[in-house]
């Protein structure tokens, strides 16, 4: 049977309706969008075995078999991402001091890690690394106004 549910990209109820699915024996489960509904909703699918499949979830963490066993994803990760970014930072822009915003969150600061080694290698800096709270509109603009104020392009 197909069942279709938002989680809100909240990751206590994500982890509710897949305890509901992993009850009525849901064959596989595809989503979520983000990487921190992901992970905890993936976690919970694997004690009964049910295969997850994300489309967009891209956190480097994901790929831990051990912790996430039944997932699969069809994006990729960040540390793939972050570099192709930064990659083409580097071939686009003169300047070789970044600023970065990125999701206060587990997931958004393993891309902002990503991103920052990956710039190391490539002989540029990240001037500021600027985060902002989903849940806090005001924050998104905050983190803008840091990075301009560090002169970071």
């Amino acid at each position: 049977s197909f069942d279709l549910r938002d989680s809100l990209t909240l990751p206590r109820k994500a982890i509710s309706i897949t305890t509901e699915w992993n009850e009525e024996g849901k064959d596989v489960i595809i989503g979520a969008y983000f990487s921190g509904v992901t992970g905890p909703m993936s976690l919970v699918a694997s004690v009964t075995d049910t295969p997850v499949i994300t489309w967009a979830s891209t956190a480097s963490s994901l790929v831990d078999k051990v912790y996430y066993p039944t997932l699969s994803r069809i994006v990729p990760n960040d540390r793939f991402l972050a570099g192709a970014l930064v990659q083409l930072l580097h071939e686009m822009l003169p300047s070789r001091t970044l600023g970065l915003i990125s999701i206060d969150d587990e997931w958004g600061r393993g891309f902002e890690m990503e991103a920052v080694k990956k710039a190391g290698e490539m002989g540029m800096s990240v001037e500021v690394a600027a985060r902002f709270k989903k849940e806090e509109p005001a924050s998104i603009e905050a983190a803008v106004e840091e990075v301009r104020a560090a002169g970071a392009r």
